[in-house]
């Protein structure tokens, strides 16, 4: 199977210097990503994934284009155009995840078939990649 250009990146607290993290709800986040559910969908879709801590200077970069409201988070984001098509934020069950992981995969699969198959456009004569009623 072809990549999806899907990037899922994982945003998790970062430890604090004033306290400790609630690292119950993060291992139960990192679990819930793990099941067969959630990672067995992103392991065959050929997705890359990035993990970054908050606070950390790769969680500032990617805020700067990613506005980071809520951590823990988890950004779908379709390579090909790095527009984010799914965004996890805070506790999810796995089942939740699992739900945007698949809304993800299957709206960048939508726009790939688009993609190849670009539809002539009667009245101009020119190529697009959505379809024409």
């Amino acid at each position: 199977m072809r990549a999806l250009h899907l990037v899922p990146c994982l945003l998790l607290p970062s430890p604090s210097p004033a306290g400790p993290t609630d690292e119950s709800s993060t291992r139960e986040y990192l679990s819930s990503l793990d099941s067969s559910s959630v990672g067995g969908i992103l392991r065959s879709s050929g997705a890359v994934s990035i993990h970054m801590a908050s606070g950390d200077e790769l969680c500032r970069q990617f805020s700067a284009v990613y506005p980071v409201v809520v951590v823990p988070a988890l950004y779908l984001i379709d390579s090909s155009d790095g527009v984010a098509v799914e965004v996890a934020a805070g506790n999810k069950t796995a089942k939740q995840l699992a739900e945007s992981v698949k809304k993800a995969v299957e709206s960048v699969r939508q726009k790939k078939v688009q993609i190849a198959n670009p539809v002539k456009c009667p009245c101009l004569g020119c190529f697009s990649s959505s379809s024409v009623n």
